[in-house]
């Protein structure tokens, strides 16, 4: 089913080390293929969200489970969830490589977007709760959501398939390795 050259996630870690995004290698690849662009800010996405539990820590005092705001994050959490799955099986535009690779980073930005708010809201709420138990459940559903939103080979390939079926002979790997990023 591939049929195109997957650049891997190489560059995506790069932004696991301090400053190395801002190399004009990182930046040259991911201005020449969407896919490499995709995959650096869903890695910086996800790493913020385990760095905000280091800030918190030293923030608020401890984890108490007990109070709204904890139910308030895991209501908001499956909410989001559910908005990830329905987001994930929208179909993409087939009606040009350039209009489906802009209708998957669209589908990505949203996804991505549905999965911060519970992380976000647990943020703000652990502040509020002086309890960093609002933050972790939001985490958690947040990476369950970026889990959904990855743009993997697996991915990519699962919406290959959605795509053939359509009738459509455009090749998503392809398009989103030979489009530039923005």
């Amino acid at each position: 089913m591939i049929d195109y050259d997957d650049p891997g996630w190489g560059a995506a870690f790069k932004v696991l080390i301090p400053f190395a995004v801002f190399s004009k290698k990182v930046r040259t690849s991911a201005r020449r293929s969407a896919l490499i662009a995709l995959r650096l800010l869903y890695m910086a996405f996800v790493t913020a969200l385990v760095l905000y539990v280091h800030v918190l820590t030293f923030i608020v005092p401890g984890v108490a489970v007990e109070g709204m705001f904890v139910l308030w994050v895991a209501n908001l959490s499956v909410i989001m969830l559910v908005l990830d799955l329905w987001l994930a099986a929208r179909p993409l535009d087939i009606t040009s490589e350039r209009a489906l690779v802009d209708s998957y980073r669209t589908n990505f930005f949203f996804k991505l977007a549905a999965s911060e708010v519970p992380a976000l809201a647990g943020f703000a709420l652990a502040f509020v709760g002086d309890s960093l138990a609002p933050y972790l459940v939001g985490m958690v559903a947040g990476l369950l959501g970026l889990a959904i939103a990855a743009p993997t080979r697996a991915n990519i390939e699962r919406r290959q398939r959605e795509i053939s079926a359509r009738g459509s002979t455009l090749s998503l790997g392809r398009a989103l390795v030979n489009v530039p990023g923005r």
